[in-house]
């Protein structure tokens, strides 16, 4: 019969007597309970086949989904996790932190919630994934948050030790149109809990500076449960339908933020922003390198709290004069599970690859910015001092693909500049006709990093030593200062010097050295006297 509905009722398991773990807690004063597996771990029923014995303890398979409502009644202890149609705005936080439990952001999210009682009920989680409940044994043996009660036979029970969790900081923050947020942390290096039950309440007011009436709004937003190095607060501030400069102000009237007092510009366009909860990781270039080798670029990355979903990067490879050489799109999180698989706290590196030009060379700009498909939200990047950033720019080199290396300091050199700064090398081609250029194949390296970017400087002069003729220039036509060298790279360049028609017929010598163009002043010989290097033999130009 349409509109006819079928129930079916299912035999409760006895209470008389209640399982044991749960007869115990019944006799233990008030405390909050957890027990593992979670509820949305076997909300879709037991694996096929599986199997995890007989009896009231196990309420199986039926009544999976409600058993830690039902048995709640045999100990009428607080409960963190159950069943409903309802999923209440945690649960998934909850779920994601749990993953790694007993690791110290889950022992610290326990303390937060009040929770003194973890119940670990090994059979079942065994049922639904082989090996993780002795996995769990063994580290649980090693928490400091957590000590062993008592075994109930496949069911463990554990008490939370109970520790001061450190306060928490907020600091609002705003982009130059006016979209605002909240970054909240926790004090210290440990993880720090809000309670779901605690409210937030923030003012705020929009003041046009051309004059006139401004507006005031209240906003009500939803915290995080746990808040590490940084937490992202997103907040939905009304913004003025009118175009113009206006003052933006905010406060808290709970907390101790400071207020959020800056003047901004509201378009006539302007989307919703979210402060994304990971940082470019500002690692040494020798650690991770960002540099291209044969198209890949690897960069580092800090999540700072659990994303909602994972997010394309874009990259765009910039040269000095701002046009685009090089593009990159890919998920942030690759193959792997942005949200499961990062954990708060870690570094990881991802592999882009991008196309370049053959001859990119030198220092550039990497250019980060992040989206989600059919998303208008503007995603914003936290930058070192907080700042939030909808580009994130970061230094980028290009090495020459093949570099050869020698040891420091090197076995061989024609001349030492300043300190560490060795000529290796020459092949000096001298005109054979006239109207060629004079010209020089120069090995260099450094045994440091330096600080400046020197210019190489060559002289042809006369019997006199006059100058006759010179070149001066940054190694290889200005894209690879001295400044990016590596210690122990070898890097070649060429010299080309045209002598002047006059010259013809005249002994002439040539002199290789570096100076500051800064301040003119040339590096001086380390292993010699005078500010070059000059070779035994002169030449007769043609």
């Amino acid at each position: 019969m349409a509109g006819r509905e079928t129930f079916i009722a299912l035999t409760m398991p006895s209470l008389a007597p209640a399982p044991p773990a749960y007869a115990w807690l019944a006799r233990q004063p008030p405390g909050v309970l957890l027990e593992l597996p979670l509820t949305s771990e076997i909300d879709e029923g037991p694996p096929q086949g599986a199997t995890i014995g007989d009896g009231a303890n196990n309420a199986w398979p039926d009544l999976n989904r409600m058993r830690y409502q039902f048995f709640q009644t045999a100990h009428w202890q607080p409960i963190v996790d159950g069943y409903s149609g309802f999923r209440p705005p945690h649960h998934r936080e909850l779920g994601l932190s749990l993953a790694s439990f007993p690791d110290e952001r889950s022992v610290a999210m326990l303390r937060g919630l009040g929770v003194t009682w973890v119940l670990v009920h090994s059979e079942i989680m065994e049922a639904f994934q082989p090996g993780r409940a002795a996995e769990l044994r063994t580290r649980l043996e090693q928490a400091p948050g957590v000590e062993h009660v008592q075994d109930f036979g496949p069911e463990w029970m554990y008490r939370v030790r109970p520790a001061e969790l450190p306060p928490i900081t907020g600091e609002f923050w705003s982009t130059a149109d006016g979209r605002a947020g909240l970054i909240l942390r926790s004090t210290d290096a440990t993880q720090s809990v809000i309670p779901p039950d605690t409210a937030l309440a923030l003012h705020g007011s929009w003041t046009p500076l051309a004059g006139g009436s401004g507006t005031k709004f209240s906003l009500v937003p939803r915290l995080p449960l746990i808040v590490g190095e940084g937490s992202s607060v997103a907040l939905d501030v009304p913004r003025p339908t009118a175009p113009g400069r206006y003052r933006l102000f905010l406060a808290s009237e709970d907390w101790d933020v400071p207020e959020l007092d800056v003047e901004v510009e509201i378009g006539a366009q302007s989307g919703p922003a979210a402060l994304l909860p990971i940082r470019a990781e500002p690692v040494p270039e020798e650690v991770l390198s960002q540099q291209v080798q044969t198209g890949q670029v690897s960069l580092g990355w800090r999540l700072l709290d659990r994303p909602e979903g994972d997010i394309t990067v874009r990259l765009r490879l910039l040269d000095a004069a701002g046009q685009e050489i090089g593009q990159s799109d890919r998920p942030l999180g690759g193959t792997s599970d942005l949200v499961s698989a990062w954990r708060p706290g870690q570094t990881v590196s991802t592999t882009h690859s991008m196309a370049l030009p053959d001859d990119a060379l030198g220092i550039y700009s990497m250019e980060a910015s992040a989206s989600r498909p059919d998303d208008p939200t503007t995603y914003l990047f936290l930058t070192d001092d907080g700042a939030p950033v909808e580009t994130l720019t970061l230094p980028f080199v290009i090495r020459p693909e093949l570099t050869a290396r020698v040891e420091l300091p090197p076995a061989a050199a024609l001349a030492e500049f300043g300190q560490g700064v060795y000529l290796l090398d020459s092949d000096i081609r001298p005109p054979v006709q006239p109207g060629q250029p004079f010209e020089i194949d120069a090995g260099w390296t450094t045994a440091a990093p330096l600080a400046a970017n020197y210019t190489i400087f060559a002289h042809l002069v006369d019997a006199d030593g006059q100058i006759i003729a010179q070149q001066d220039q940054q190694p290889l036509g200005g894209r690879y200062p001295t400044a990016v060298w590596q210690p122990g790279e070898v890097v070649s360049d060429t010299i080309s010097i045209a002598a002047p028609a006059e010259a013809s017929g005249k002994e002439i010598c040539l002199r290789l050295g570096m100076y500051d163009l800064r301040s003119l002043e040339r590096l001086p010989r380390s292993d010699a006297a005078g500010d070059f290097w000059q070779p035994e033999q002169c030449w007769t130009l043609p």
